[in-house]
């Protein structure tokens, strides 16, 4: 008897869970595209045609292509920069960052310890 009741009670449940989910991927399937579609009418508004929209999607290979080469180009100038940078003002502030750490880290473990000590009833 117990058995009879406990089969269909986890059927049920497991279809709750299983409508729950179909529940949320058609909530954001809706709202993906009511997104889209808002996007698509705004830009209409502007001037753009929906062929301007698919020359940009056939493109779209071009244009990747294109990224990766200006990154090709102007990442190495951009990373040096960055290293110039590090290596001029890095001394600097790490000197401080240790004078810091040295001032006031025993300060911060001692009362972490403190704390510590104080929570486990040592």
């Amino acid at each position: 008897m117990a058995t009879s009741i406990i089969i269909p009670i986890a059927a049920l449940i497991l279809a709750w869970f299983v409508l729950k989910a179909l529940f949320n991927v058609l909530k954001i399937v809706v709202s993906t595209t009511a997104i889209v579609l808002v996007i698509f009418i705004v830009l209409m508004l502007f001037g753009y045609a929906p062929q301007d929209f698919m020359e940009e999607v056939i493109n779209l290979p071009q244009t990747f292509s294109q990224l990766i080469t200006d990154t090709r180009n102007y990442l190495p100038q951009n990373l040096d920069q960055i290293v110039t940078d590090a290596r001029n003002y890095l001394p600097q502030n790490f000197d401080q960052l240790v004078t810091d750490a040295r001032n006031y880290l025993p300060d911060v473990s001692n009362q972490l310890v403190i704390k510590v000590r104080s929570l486990l009833g040592l």
